[in-house]
């Protein structure tokens, strides 16, 4: 979601652009790092060696943070070159 405010200022237009993510991907990122975690703190109390590890565990926790994050800066780059291509006039 790309929200902002156009100011005028010493004959200069500035923008403020805010770049967020769908309360979807939060809640769900959210959700799946939770589970991770405490995946993650049950393995830690019941640790006896690391061959019982679950190291699935930890794809619980990077998967959905790498997906977002990478997902988030690439639209998010992309949301910006449109801005700027508009602010120049080169798109209408």
């Amino acid at each position: 979601m790309i929200t902002g405010v156009i100011k005028e200022t010493n004959n200069e237009t500035e923008i403020y652009v805010t770049l967020k993510s769908n309360w979807f991907v939060i809640i769900f990122t959210t959700l799946f790092i939770s589970i991770g975690l405490i995946k993650l703190i049950i393995e830690i109390i019941t640790f006896k060696d690391t061959q019982d590890f679950d190291w699935t565990t930890l794809i619980f926790i990077l998967f959905p943070y790498g997906l977002t994050w990478f997902g988030f800066n690439l639209d998010a780059d992309r949301s910006i070159d449109g801005l700027v291509k508009i602010s120049k006039g080169e798109i209408k």
